[in-house]
């Protein structure tokens, strides 16, 4: 598939694995692998948007919008950002009406950079169970 292509993948409850094959002319072939853990209906269904952004080059920048076909508004929702190893660094108020949220972050240790970071979501402060590995973000 193209950069530009969307493509729909078919995922069973609980965890499902992703590869992701970059090819570019004239260097070598770079494999993420993602892991997403899909919820039974029962759950109420809030994930990131897919055009959520992450920059680390002079400070971490995580923001994005969180998604859902059966939340109608994000009242109470609140995003945290972790590094891999667990320490957690903000915890931010989601945008009631869009979802929208930013976290920015000066004074980040470069371990944690290159560890990795992961998400956690929060409704009405009880953390969702969407705060397992499968929510891991690497800026790699």
């Amino acid at each position: 598939m193209a950069s530009e292509e969307d493509v729909e993948i078919d995922l069973e409850v609980g965890q499902n694995r992703i590869t992701i094959i970059h090819k570019e002319e004239g260097k070598k072939d770079r494999t993420y692998t993602i892991i997403v853990r899909r919820k039974d209906m029962d759950s109420p269904e809030v994930w990131l948007d897919p055009n959520y952004t992450f920059n680390t080059s002079i400070v971490v920048i995580f923001k994005g919008r969180l998604a859902s076909n059966t939340v109608k508004t994000f009242n109470g929702y609140e995003i945290e950002l972790l590094s891999r190893a667990g320490n957690s660094f903000e915890r931010t108020a989601v945008n009631p009406v869009d979802g929208s949220f930013e976290i920015v972050l000066s004074d980040v240790d470069i371990w944690d950079k290159l560890i990795g970071f992961k998400y956690r979501i929060y409704q009405n402060g009880v953390p969702l169970p969407e705060d397992e590995d499968g929510n891991i973000l690497n800026p790699r």
